[in-house]
């Protein structure tokens, strides 16, 4: 007791933390097997985890993406009609669209003067 309570000079603290530094704590053999005992005695009360689920079919994910049932229905009667009315040609159209003339040629307005002048041949 009488140990711990004298005061300590700079070279017993120096010493001590030398003596700190250069010590490196290792675990016991008895340690380290209860450590080691108690690990495998957690790991065996888990359980296994389950199988990862398989994914989905490409058109279960492309269905998903696009909003479901109604907007895939959606999209595949507006293709059809596009498709429709791209084989059909304007002119069939035109009949339905009152106004509209499709034997004018295409016109780009102010713009007409620089593709004149781009097409003509030099020389």
């Amino acid at each position: 007791m009488a140990d711990k309570e004298r005061d300590l000079d700079d070279r017993d603290l120096a010493a001590l933390f030398d003596a700190a530094q250069t010590d490196d704590p290792v675990p016991s053999a008895a340690l380290m097997a209860r450590i080691a005992a108690d690990a495998l005695g957690a790991q065996a009360g888990r359980a296994v985890p389950p199988a990862l689920p398989l994914r989905d079919p490409l058109w279960t994910r492309i269905n998903r993406a696009l909003g479901g049932w109604q907007a895939l229905g959606t999209l595949t009667t507006a293709t059809a009609v596009g498709v429709v009315i791209g084989i059909s040609g304007a002119e069939d159209l035109a009949v339905y669209v009152p106004g509209v003339s499709v034997e004018a040629p295409l016109s780009l307005g102010a713009y007409d003067s620089l593709f004149d002048e781009t097409l003509e041949p030099e020389g």
